[in-house]
């Protein structure tokens, strides 16, 4: 009897597949992942839209826990990609603030990126698209990660 195929086994797969094909692009890069890629390019744009950015932006929009967040945030300012910066308003708050490494690594990589996402964009239809991003969307909205103190159903919506 063929064993039932499972949705999460699935979904896991493909959350790899992607990180490590992810991280072999810019392998090149010292000491960068490809979720600190992502999260150089996140800091660019909100720096060129004139947004500040924070530690619980990258909590918010990459559905990571608070010292997971903290980790790769440690690790990206220990080899120089950024700093954190004290707000004049609330001194508990840290602006992340690229370097002239983060910043000219974010701009080499940009297209990457892009690129990237243009290979995954390619594999569907516009149709196929908006229904795979309202499954993700729903799947993480119903399927909350428990020990995400800064994550609920709304921030998820938010997010995207």
């Amino acid at each position: 009897m063929p064993m039932p195929e499972h949705i999460g086994v699935y979904i896991n797969a493909a959350s790899k597949h992607i990180r490590r094909h992810l991280d072999s692009i810019f392998y090149e890069y010292e000491h960068l992942t490809g979720t600190q890629a992502c999260v150089l390019g996140e800091i660019s744009h909100a720096d060129q839209e004139g947004r500040p950015y924070y530690q619980k932006n990258i909590e918010h929009h990459f559905g990571m826990r608070r010292s997971s967040a903290n980790s790769l945030i440690s690790s990206m300012e220990q080899n120089g990609y950024l700093t954190r910066d004290p707000v004049k308003e609330d001194a508990r708050l840290k602006r992340l603030v690229l370097t002239e490494k983060g910043q000219k690594t974010s701009n080499n990589i940009k297209q990457r990126l892009d690129d990237f996402e243009a290979s995954l964009s390619a594999l569907y239809t516009t149709e196929e698209q908006a229904e795979l991003l309202t499954l993700l969307k729903r799947l993480i909205d119903q399927v909350p990660d428990p020990k995400c103190t800064s994550c609920s159903n709304s921030t998820h919506q938010e997010r995207m």
